[in-house]
């Protein structure tokens, strides 16, 4: 059933379609049962030892929303717990873009996962 939810949902709501507030307020619930179903299943995936098909339907997501930051920083941390630092440096940049994009700053759970990926990036450049 979550996939069917994940596979139904087109992407970012605008709020500029149609203009009308009931409209608006659906689609924000759309959109939040949207991100929970991507997040559970992901979360299912990386249970069963499944890393590249949560990392995978992290992307589609995020191809189809770029603007739901809980899913970069999920896709970080996974990335991250894999030692696959310079992806998840990438993720974290274009997350960083597509906020600053918006006039907003990373939120300090994101920061937070910088700072991991900065820490051991430095390290491991100070002994390479």
């Amino acid at each position: 059933m979550a996939g069917k939810a994940i596979a139904a949902y087109t992407g970012c709501f605008d709020g500029f379609s149609d203009g009308h507030a009931l409209g608006i307020g659906y689609a924000q619930q759309l959109r939040n049962l949207w991100v929970t179903a991507v997040l559970s299943q992901a979360r299912l995936l990386i249970g069963r030892g499944q890393m590249q098909a949560a990392q995978d339907l992290f992307r589609k997501a995020l191809a189809m929303d770029e603007t739901i930051e809980s899913l970069y920083q999920e896709l970080i941390a996974l990335l991250y717990s894999q030692n696959r630092l310079a992806e998840g440096m990438f993720v974290f940049n274009r997350c960083q873009s597509m906020l600053k994009g918006r006039g907003l700053a990373p939120a300090k759970a994101t920061m937070d996962l910088y700072s991991k990926l900065q820490k051991i990036l430095a390290r491991g450049s100070l002994t390479g």
